[in-house]
């Protein structure tokens, strides 16, 4: 997707927040500020749960992200630091209702 292809998928279950145009409106619903403290910085996964459990839809911009590649990105990046973390929380927000 991150390609420009398959133009017809346009509804998804998460975005991460960054470069997300978010309604303002979604910071005044308190669960949104409820994250469980064991779980506080992996912020992508919260937002994107309690915008479903809220009914909000979460769709696709086709504005393509710059994608950067170079090792030093790769040594720092979130993700293959909190895998294991994140895995953990998804299967906390399945039990918890995200049929995902």
């Amino acid at each position: 997707l991150s390609q420009g292809q398959r133009l017809d998928i346009m509804d998804f279950d998460y975005a991460g927040p960054g470069g997300c145009i978010i309604d303002a409106n979604a910071f005044l619903m308190p669960a949104t500020l409820a994250i469980p403290q064991k779980y506080s910085s992996l912020d992508d996964l919260w937002l994107s749960y309690v915008m479903h459990m809220a009914g909000w839809g979460v769709k696709r911009t086709l504005v393509r992200p710059r994608t950067i590649t170079d090792e030093k990105t790769k040594a720092v990046a979130l993700w293959s630091r909190l895998k294991d973390h994140k895995d953990d929380f998804l299967n906390f927000l399945r039990d918890g209702g995200w049929q995902v």
